[in-house]
Parts: C-alpha cells; sequence; structure tokens
C-alpha cells in the first residue's frame, strides 16, 4: 500500500458529514409526525365513542 503525502490527502473528497442541526431538525420533524398521528388518532377515537365536548 502507497502511503499519501499531505497534498494527496486533502485532496480526497468523500464521506457523509451529518452536523448536530440536521439530527436535530429531523429528531424535531419525526416527534411532531407522531404528536399528530396521537392528537389525531385520540379525537377520532373520542368521536367515535361519542365523548366529544359540546362548545
Amino acid at each position: 500500500m502507497k502511503e499519501l503525502k499531505t497534498h494527496e490527502l486533502k485532496e480526497i473528497i468523500g464521506g457523509l458529514n451529518i452536523s448536530g442541526p440536521i439530527i436535530t431538525a429531523l429528531s424535531n420533524t419525526i416527534k411532531t409526525i407522531y404528536d399528530i398521528g396521537r392528537n389525531l388518532g385520540g379525537a377520532l377515537r373520542r368521536i367515535k365513542e361519542g365523548r366529544v365536548c359540546k362548545l
């Protein structure tokens, strides 16, 4: 195997770089979708069981 020199190492392109803000945004998106589904499911269940508060 050939050893690379410093200037050759600087020219290497590739790899995956996921930063903290991207992970946070993805986590918040998944959490929001989960909360919407949970609230919608609860509302549908209350409507089906007839336990809806009158306004």
